[in-house]
């Protein structure tokens, strides 16, 4: 039996897919609200020789959320129909980005293991990497935007909380970004030779 949407269009299984919607949004607000930018920030406060393993761990698990909030994602466009949106086009484009981050860091800390400076692989995983946690916050909210348009999975109670963590994630991420910018490059090496010693 077909339930009909907010935006007219019909899903044999409403209960079904406002469950795969809520997958989607808790695996993906988990990955880009709380694992991407922990790892990221740990990498640069943090002052012990696990800091590289914390780091990679935390992304790691993102990582896998991220797929798994990919798959319920594709799902439920599927479900819906709806293959075409600025939120699925642009989710795509961030996920197929972040396959790519963990051998960004590979090859970031092989490099360094052997040159003991920063290389052009150094800047690409940093810079690229916050560029797409912040575009991944950011395609929650339009997710948030779509969920209302189509009256699946949508909560307002939700929606509050998810921009109030990005809020604090997004500041963390820039506030960290203009701190290290300041720091001294001298503290800067040894932050980075202490991470590279796990």
């Amino acid at each position: 039996m077909s339930s009909s949407l907010g935006r007219g269009e019909a899903v044999d299984d409403l209960p079904q897919a406002r469950a795969i919607a809520m997958a989607h949004g808790i695996t993906m607000a988990l990955a880009f609200l709380v694992l991407f930018p922990a790892g990221a920030i740990f990498i640069r406060v943090l002052n012990v020789k696990q800091t590289m393993w914390i780091h990679a761990s935390c992304q790691m698990i993102g990582w896998c959320l991220m797929l798994a909030g990919f798959a319920t994602g594709m799902r439920l466009r599927e479900m819906l129909g709806e293959m075409n949106h600025f939120h699925v086009i642009i989710g795509m484009a961030i996920v197929a980005g972040m396959l790519l981050m963990p051998w960004f860091g590979y090859i970031h800390h092989r490099r360094y293991l052997v040159l003991r400076r920063k290389t052009t692989w150094t800047h690409t995983h940093v810079w690229f990497g916050r560029v797409l946690i912040i575009l991944g916050i950011a395609n929650g909210g339009i997710g948030f935007s779509l969920a209302s348009e189509d009256g699946v999975g949508y909560s307002r109670v939700g929606m509050i909380v998810y921009a109030a963590v990005a809020a604090v994630a997004g500041i963390s991420l820039v506030g960290l970004a203009i701190a290290v910018s300041f720091r001294g490059k001298g503290m800067e090496e040894e932050q980075l030779s202490l991470n590279h010693r796990g």
